[in-house]
């Protein structure tokens, strides 16, 4: 699986915020993941301080965000690729972290 490095589109002042849209569990699960540390606070943006593994790309999106997210269409590669691409590709190269080798 590779990197994922951005949410596209999004300003860094949105990521600090929760909506009335972000599902309840998605809510908990956030305060439990900056509670724990593995998400952080830096500037007005939420970071990743240590991997974690979602159910979906939206669900991380989301966990992100703080309101209902598109993961396929969100997230990007530093190439500038979406999930939803990248997945449509069907294929890891040796660089991207998870493939076999």
């Amino acid at each position: 699986m590779p990197h994922w490095t951005r949410l596209s589109g999004l300003r860094p002042t949105h990521l600090s915020r929760s909506t009335p849209t972000i599902p309840k569990g998605t809510h908990a699960l956030r305060d439990t993941l900056l509670k724990s540390g593995v998400l952080r606070v830096d500037a007005s943006m939420l970071v990743f301080a240590s991997d974690y593994s979602f159910t979906s790309a939206s669900a991380a999106a989301a966990t992100v965000i703080g309101a209902s997210a598109n993961g396929r269409i969100l997230w990007k590669l530093a190439d500038g690729r979406c999930y939803a691409d990248w997945e449509a590709e069907g294929t890891l190269t040796q660089a991207e972290p998870g493939a076999n080798g």
